[in-house]
């Protein structure tokens, strides 16, 4: 079965190895003293400033918890957690759009949403998960300074703030008003199994949060830690050829989905994941996603991410190239059929007739040396 739904970071073969010891005991609250202190200095604040979390996942469960608002106001399409945690925690969710038609974080849609429900946390993602859209310093400094106008907590998910193709104005200094960075060891360094990730705030916004992390998780895995700092003090080379490989699997999923009329795919600026449209078939995402299972590959349903007009999967670019060819084939030929499956059944009108029949023909494709492009 070829992956394809998760953040899986398997693009490279070959990872240097780093010895771990076993601690026996709960280290800081906050974090190794020594991993925050590299964390600061390469984000250029205070140690006071930084919390190392279990994963950027608790950072945002944390924050929450520890302010607790009315509603959360989140981009759509949106990352699943997004909606799941605060559905956990008991408050709602208020959605604006992630994006313009010309793919540029959509600053209006966020303002507006903080104006209507002023007081409460809006999530800006950016780079952008799913869609893999960027933000830029000025359209950012639109929504802070709305966001100090409307008493509003914004919490910047910069988890794929290292993993951008383009000329890009990170993020970066002291954090504004009401401003709380969260980011991630998992994609940034290939550590997406070790639970690590840190959030970047005021002082006191940070005992906050540590506060409820301490509750909820204790202390952040010591051994991840270590791997953690080790993966920042070596960064350099990594981060360089990690984009490389990120941006040579884009534009191989850009030349294979070139040759079909199904689907629409707008490369990604960043991130590790390609967002894919399926529009005017009239097929669903999930009858996609179910005959690309039965097929050998699995695609993420763009249900999933708040996405249903057009229908979109989500497919993650951060594996080997020989299964990212031989998925996506499988994607595209999943797609061609049932979309001519779906042509035939609307000209015969047979509300019988079903399209996964004709789509479970679909030939599975085994990984294979990439084609030469």
């Amino acid at each position: 079965m070829i992956d394809l739904s998760l953040g899986h970071m398997r693009a490279r073969v070959a990872r240097p190895s780093v010895g771990v010891v076993p601690q026996g005991g709960y280290g800081d609250p906050s974090g190794r003293t020594d991993l925050r202190a590299a964390i600061a200095v390469h984000h250029g604040v205070p140690v006071e400033c930084v919390a190392v979390t279990t994963g950027s996942s608790m950072a945002f469960v944390s924050l929450l918890v520890s302010r607790r608002p009315d509603k959360l106001l989140i981009p759509v399409p949106y990352f699943p957690a997004y909606t799941a945690v605060p559905r956990l925690l008991g408050f709602d969710t208020v959605h604006y759009t992630a994006a313009t038609p010309t793919g540029a974080a959509d600053a209006a849609s966020a303002i507006c949403a903080m104006r209507e429900w002023p007081g409460n946390t809006l999530v800006w993602n950016f780079p952008h998960n799913p869609t893999g859209v960027l933000d830029d310093a000025h359209t950012r400094s639109r929504v802070l300074r709305a966001a100090v106008e409307t008493g509003t907590e914004l919490i910047l998910d910069c988890v794929y703030d290292h993993l951008v193709f383009t000329d890009y104005e990170h993020v970066a200094g002291l954090p504004g008003p009401g401003e709380v960075r969260v980011f991630s060891f998992s994609k940034s360094r290939e550590l997406a199994g070790e639970r690590v990730g840190y959030l970047v705030a005021d002082p006191k916004r940070v005992e906050q949060a540590v506060r409820a992390h301490w509750a909820l998780a204790m202390s952040p895995p010591a051994a991840s830690q270590k791997l953690a700092l080790a993966a920042m003090v070596n960064s350099a080379d990594d981060d360089a050829e990690m984009l490389l490989v990120l941006h040579e699997r884009r534009d191989l999923v850009t030349d294979l989905v070139s040759s079909s009329n199904r689907l629409t795919f707008r490369p990604p600026a960043g991130g590790i994941f390609g967002w894919l449209e399926i529009p005017g078939l009239g097929i669903s995402s999930k009858l996609v996603v179910d005959v690309c299972a039965r097929a050998g590959v699995l695609v993420a349903d763009g249900a999933a991410f708040g996405a249903t007009d057009p229908p979109a999967v989500r497919i993650s670019l951060a594996v080997p190239a020989a299964e990212l060819e031989a998925g996506v084939r499988i994607l595209l030929a999943v797609v061609d059929r049932l979309a001519s499956r779906s042509v035939q059944q609307r000209l015969s009108g047979d509300p019988h007739d079903n399209p996964i029949l004709g789509a479970l023909a679909v030939k599975k494709v085994s990984p294979s040396q990439p084609s030469q492009r």
